[in-house]
This record gives C-alpha cells, sequence and structure tokens, in this order.
C-alpha cells in the first residue's frame, strides 16, 4: 500500500509540463547540471518513499487518516479519443489496472512547503533560474507587452516572468503572507518530489491521477462533468 500524495494544483501541473516540454522563443534553454538540487545522488533518491513500521503498510498503521482518500484497486478507464489539445497527450482513452492507493484530499499549502524549505533548506528550481510563468490575465497590458518574446509558443498565454516564484507567485509586489493556506504554485517536478520525500510520501501516477480527479465518474472531461462551466460557472 502506498501513500500517495496528491501535491500540486492541476494549474501547475500544465507548467511543470510547460519546463520540461516546451520552449519560449527566447532564454528557456536550461540544464539539469545548472539545478542546485540536493547533495544525495539523484539516482538513489526514492521518488517513493513508504512510511513502513515493523513490516505494516501504512493502511494498516493510519487507517482513519482523514486528510487522505482510499482510491480501491481496479480497472479504470483514463485518457479520451476527442482530445481538446493533441499536444497534452490524452489520448487515446484505454483501460489501466490499478492497486488500491491513498491520496491527499488536498494540495500542499504554502504553509506546509514553507515548513519543508525551512527545515532543508531547500531552493526551488524557480529561484534558482530567476523565473517562472504567469498566466496572461495576471499581467497588466504592459507587462504582457514587455514579456511578449517570452511566451510559450505552444501556449502562448503563458508568459515567462523574472523573480517568479512560490515566494511571489504573483510578482514581487506580492507574497505569500495573506495565502498560507492557499495551494503552492511555481514548482517543478524536482521540487515536488524533493518535497515528497521529505514528507515520506510520493507524486501519483498519471493514471492514479486522473482516477482519483474522476471521482468514480465514467468518460468525463471533469470532475463534475463534462462542460467547462456549467451553468455558466466554472
Amino acid at each position: 500500500m502506498f501513500r500517495t500524495l496528491l501535491a500540486f494544483l492541476c494549474f501547475h501541473c500544465f507548467l511543470i509540463w510547460v519546463l520540461s516540454d516546451c520552449g519560449c522563443n527566447k532564454g528557456l534553454d536550461r540544464q539539469l547540471s545548472e539545478l542546485e538540487t540536493p547533495t544525495e545522488n539523484k539516482n538513489e533518491i526514492p521518488v517513493c518513499k513508504q512510511n513502513k513500521k515493523d513490516g505494516s503498510h501504512y493502511r494498516d498503521y493510519y487507517p482513519e487518516d482523514p486528510s487522505m482518500s482510499l482510491i480501491p484497486a481496479g480497472n479504470y478507464l483514463i485518457g479520451t479519443d476527442k482530445p481538446h489539445f493533441e499536444s497534452d497527450g490524452e489520448g487515446p482513452e484505454r483501460l489501466v489496472k490499478l492497486t488500491e492507493f491513498y491520496i491527499d484530499k488536498f494540495e500542499v499549502s504554502n504553509a506546509e512547503f514553507n515548513n519543508f524549505v525551512e527545515e532543508t533548506n531547500y531552493t526551488t528550481e524557480a529561484e534558482i533560474f530567476g523565473d517562472s510563468f504567469l498566466f496572461k490575465t495576471l499581467l497588466t497590458p504592459e507587462m504582457q507587452e514587455k514579456y511578449v518574446d517570452y511566451r510559450v509558443v505552444s501556449a502562448p498565454w503563458w508568459f515567462k516572468v523574472k523573480k517568479i516564484s512560490w515566494r511571489n507567485p504573483h510578482g514581487l509586489k506580492n507574497n505569500i503572507n495573506d495565502l498560507w493556506e492557499h495551494p503552492v504554485v511555481h514548482v517543478s517536478w524536482n521540487d515536488a518530489v524533493a518535497y515528497c520525500k521529505w514528507a515520506g510520501k510520493r507524486l501519483p501516477t498519471e493514471a492514479e491521477w486522473e482516477v482519483a480527479c474522476r471521482g468514480g465518474k465514467k468518460r468525463k472531461l471533469f470532475p463534475w462533468g463534462n462542460k467547462l462551466k456549467p451553468h455558466g460557472k466554472h
């Protein structure tokens, strides 16, 4: 039995995909050697760290953790034959077999991530690189014009902006002082894995994530149904 961590918002999962799979018009050539990752050998850091006790699995000694949900084992349909964006790799629809697992009910908050950073002195990749991505609606027209050449080619509504990180999620004029209970953003896959290792958890697989988010529904685009804005509401 794995204790699986629902780590970050779907919103930021897209940012992680952007960082790894897309390029901006300028300045997005980043090599792994640039990263100030933990000093341990990367090959020796397990993505999944189980909380085992005397040979027991997580379920045996945390049977009623109110912060987690048990997803039963079974065969599940994931993906779709009618993807909105082909490049997202959401197709085709396929059948997967999963063992049961636990997943956190809530995203990792800024407060929780701050505890990790303070205890480990960890530096996120956005802080190392000196920039991250913002959605265009978070930028003024002047800022959009300034960073027009720093958009993601395949998703031009994302702008690479300097000095954005989890500490300043919307820019230097904003911080997280009033956002401690909000989900942490501007963290990469490597940052997420490091957090999970510290917490004794792991990231869900793509199939686990999708099955959990579907909430038992079949062939639905969203957890609530097929419409992005049912009754005009997101």
